[in-house]
């Protein structure tokens, strides 16, 4: 123990206790027979009554200071990271992302607040004519490199032993942008859960996925709020596929945030506005249709 930290006991001791009152009998005592007895009794009760008490005071949790809360990110730090990823080297966002985790932010708050917001950013950026579509698929291709040096410190160490419980994602067929389906991914295999992506061409494409991956659920995202029709033909893809084996259909994406009802509309079986929705409503579906409970396999 340094000095400083002796002073610093010192203090405590001094500021929270009473100075100790010892009422220790002589540690030996003569008897009539001339022999020298111990008398402990008394250290004993002391030392259980008034140290031990003490000692406790100076590491009592309460004393320790209490680790501020994080904040989420806004969108000044949406707007910040957007402008980052558009105009420097992936590393120059990804030093960004590290300041934010190392002051204590989850990861879950990272992924929801603001790598998913930001991909949104820069579509809207696009849409107001303000980047290029070679801009915004740049800076997507950044945030998904980034995606990608974040997500092996998250996901467990320890392999199951199982194969977990399966999901198919896709995009809608001929998407380009497809970054919030990879925070999908990422957020399932966190969850334990054994995940194929693909990224058909064409509808013949995402049938022939259905088919030979055999999964009892796909997850189909697009990003244009005019493919109603091609969603809803997608959905009807995958159940011919499927044929007689049940399939659980779920859909995402900033129509169907918007436009909950769109979902039934397709034909699908539900929806997911963000990723840790997107793997509490599978696992609930997957229960529905083949009575797997994914909390007993984890």
């Amino acid at each position: 123990m340094s000095i400083t930290q002796v002073h610093v006991a010192e203090d405590i001791w001094d500021d929270r206790c009473e100075p100790l009152k010892l009422n220790v009998p002589d540690p030996v005592v003569p008897d009539r027979g001339g022999c020298a007895t111990p008398a402990f009794g008394g250290l004993l009760e002391t030392i259980e009554s008034q140290v031990i008490p003490r000692l406790l005071m100076l590491h009592r949790p309460e004393s320790r200071p209490s680790p501020a809360p994080v904040a989420r990110p806004g969108q000044d730090d949406v707007v910040e990271l957007g402008r980052l990823v558009l105009s420097h080297h992936e590393r120059v966002g990804f030093s960004y992302v590290e300041a934010l985790l190392e002051e204590g932010m989850p990861l879950d708050m990272l992924y929801i607040d603001l790598l998913a917001p930001t991909a949104r950013h820069l579509g809207e950026l696009w849409k107001a004519d303000l980047c290029s579509f070679a801009e915004v698929t740049l800076g997507l291709y950044r945030l998904q490199e980034l995606l990608h040096e974040l997500s092996p410190r998250y996901h467990g160490a320890e392999p199951r032993s199982d194969p977990g419980p399966s999901i198919l994602l896709s995009p809608l067929p001929g998407e380009q942008h497809t970054f919030g389906l990879l925070l999908v991914q990422d957020a399932f295999v966190r969850a334990g859960w054994d995940v194929a992506l693909v990224h058909p061409c064409s509808m013949a494409d995402l049938g022939d996925a259905v088919r030979e991956r055999r999964c009892g659920l796909i997850g189909i995202s697009s990003a244009r709020n005019d493919h109603g029709d091609m969603m809803a033909l997608a959905v009807r893809t995958v159940r011919r596929a499927a044929g007689s084996r049940p399939i659980g259909v779920l859909v995402g994406g900033r129509p169907f945030v918007e436009d909950p009802g769109l979902a039934l509309r397709v034909g699908a079986d539900g929806m997911a506005a963000d990723a840790p929705s997107a793997v509490a409503k599978a696992a609930g579906l997957l229960y529905l249709l083949h009575g797997v409970d994914t909390l007993a396999l984890s």
